[in-house]
Formats: structure tokens, sequence, C-alpha cells
């Protein structure tokens, strides 16, 4: 029988969604995500597409629920998931990045491959 993976009150989250909009609604809808808390914007482009990652802190779980709050607000087409990542912390992590002010994991996320798909995808 299996059972559900253990729960750590020290694990951090990070989801990447691409957000779609119409795009005379992109900085309307850019300005509504930023007040949900854990969302943050990293890009808009002219065709009504944001890159957003939501974030967890230890011991928080809202990140399917912050996902169906975007899909949910005003001007939203749809959204994807397109990039999940969890990591356990311990006492010698940090996860204060004095450089960006962001974390590893999220880093991780905005300088990948999907985070530019973004760009290539203007570029069709």
């Amino acid at each position: 029988m299996k059972t559900a993976p253990r729960y750590s009150n020290e694990e951090y989250s990070v989801a990447g969604v691409v957000v779609h909009t119409r795009p005379e609604n992109r900085d309307i809808v850019a300005e509504r995500l930023v007040l949900l808390r854990g969302v943050e914007v990293h890009a808009v482009n002219e065709e009504g597409k944001l890159v957003v990652t939501v974030e967890e802190e230890p011991g928080e779980r809202f990140i399917i629920d912050r996902i169906s709050e975007i899909n949910n607000t005003e001007g939203v087409i749809n959204s994807s998931l397109v990039f999940s990542q969890s990591a356990q912390l311990d006492s010698s992590d940090d996860i204060d990045s004095s450089d960006t002010g962001e974390s590893a994991i999220k880093k991780d996320f905005t300088v990948s491959k999907v985070a530019t798909n973004l760009d290539s995808e203007e570029q069709k």
C-alpha cells in the first residue's frame, strides 16, 4: 500500500507559471497578480504572456490555491504550470541572496529555458 510522502515544515517550494491574457489586459493583470501573497511577475510580453512565480516559505501550503486564484483573476485567459521545485532546507541554507533578493530555487526558474521561451515565442 502506498502512503503519502512525508510533509516537512522545512520545505521551500516554488512554481513557475505562464499566464495568458489579452494583450490589452497584460498590465492590469500583472498589477492584480502581484497583490497575491507569494506571487511575483518576472516578465510580460506584448502578446499578453506573463512569466510568474509562486513561492511558499517553509511551513506554508498554498501554491495550488494560488494558481487557482491566478486562473480566476479578472483578465486571465488561462495559466499553465511549467516548473515546480521543492527543496528541503536545513540550518546551513540561506534563502536570502543579497545580490538579487531571490532564492536559489527561483533563480533556477527565471534563468531556465522555460523562462526564455517567452522571448523565443515572440521571434516566431
